[in-house]
């Protein structure tokens, strides 16, 4: 059967449209993990403008942080970085001065760590 949903999640879910009104995600169940021991993670793609004097650097920032690069064009290189709060703010703190053209950040997700799952089950 159906499962039951929070209302304000369905509101939250109606306001998440994208092109043609197709719902681009579900929300199926939110909880506030803050108390518990868990996994925190949130995804930046980050578009640097590159010119021959900064390529170098956007590369070894990319090496530095882990980072793949994902597309690169005559004039910009598409990177990826996926990591904690600080790890990605502490990235685009860097690439800033060199030109940053756009930035996408999915915000934080998170998981409930196994140690913590267990404790509870136990």
């Amino acid at each position: 059967g159906a499962l039951p949903v929070d209302p304000e999640l369905q509101h939250s879910a109606r306001r998440v449209r994208g092109p043609g009104n197709l719902a681009l995600s579900y929300v199926i169940k939110v909880r506030d993990l803050t108390p518990l021991t868990r996994v925190e993670r949130e995804m930046v793609l980050v578009k640097v403008e590159a010119t021959q004097e900064t390529r170098a650097e956007i590369l070894r920032t990319a090496d530095i942080f882990r980072a793949k690069v994902v597309d690169v064009g005559p004039k910009s290189y598409t990177l990826e970085l996926t990591g904690d709060k600080d790890k990605v703010t502490a990235f685009i703190d860097l690439l800033t001065p060199l030109g940053i053209n756009e930035i996408a950040r999915t915000g934080t997700v998170a998981m409930i760590r196994e140690t913590q799952i267990t404790k509870r089950r136990s």
